[in-house]
């Protein structure tokens, strides 16, 4: 019993060390994204109030190279909304407005910020209304 107990510890400890960073990062973000995004920015289709958390991350993509300088511009934009600093089409902003900004501490922005980053999937195109 002693044994499997020591077995299974050592097999979480391999299994947690052998994680991405950014599965360990992206967890506490989408906690973040929930409590204070999802109303507005839907994973996925259908858009609600906000653009769908695919196209920022698409956006944010074509936008910047370095995933550093796009959660960076993020952290900023979510923080302190801009239309000049907006990564997204015009008619997004049309068609939605600006979003309010969202009182978050510095390391919950960074997190929801690099969560976001995280969900671009390759590929993925939007079916149109803002492009």
């Amino acid at each position: 019993m002693m044994m499997k107990s020591i077995i299974l510890a050592m097999t979480g400890m391999l299994m947690a060390a052998s994680m991405p960073e950014e599965a360990s990062a992206s967890e506490p973000g989408m906690e973040i994204y929930t409590r204070h995004c999802n109303a507005c920015h839907p994973l996925n289709q259908p858009p609600t109030g906000g653009p769908p958390v695919l196209g920022i991350a698409l956006h944010y993509h074509e936008a910047f190279i370095e995933r550093e300088a796009g959660v960076t511009h993020m952290m900023a934009f979510i923080e302190n909304p801009d239309p000049r600093a907006s990564q997204l089409e015009p008619a997004a902003m049309t068609r939605f407005g600006l979003m309010p900004p969202i009182k978050l501490n510095k390391r919950e922005l960074k997190m929801v910020a690099e969560w976001f980053w995280d969900q671009y999937r390759q590929g993925f195109k939007p079916p149109g209304g803002c492009r």
